[in-house]
């Protein structure tokens, strides 16, 4: 793991050090996904996330390290969590 002022970041750091980064990219690419399911599934994005939600246990499994880094991506700020439907 990278080290930062010979303290490790943890993962949920490290998300959340992208979170706030990304913050601009994240909202668009949320919009975007959002209009996208619409168009082309006729899911509202309830809908969508609700779906999505059903991998977890397998993403949670198979990736854990990567769900953590999502989780504190959408801590900060915390409007993109109830956006995303992840909970950190």
């Amino acid at each position: 793991m990278p080290q930062c002022s010979n303290n490790l970041l943890t993962v949920l750091q490290i998300g959340q050090q992208h979170g706030v980064a990304a913050r601009e990219h994240i909202l668009c690419s949320l919009s975007f996904y959002k209009e996208y399911f619409v168009e082309k599934a006729s899911l509202e994005w309830p809908q969508a996330t609700a779906a999505a939600l059903k991998f977890m246990p397998l993403l949670e499994r198979d990736w854990p390290d990567f769900i953590t880094e999502m989780k504190g991506e959408v801590i900060f700020p915390s409007a993109i969590s109830s956006i995303c439907g992840l909970r950190g």
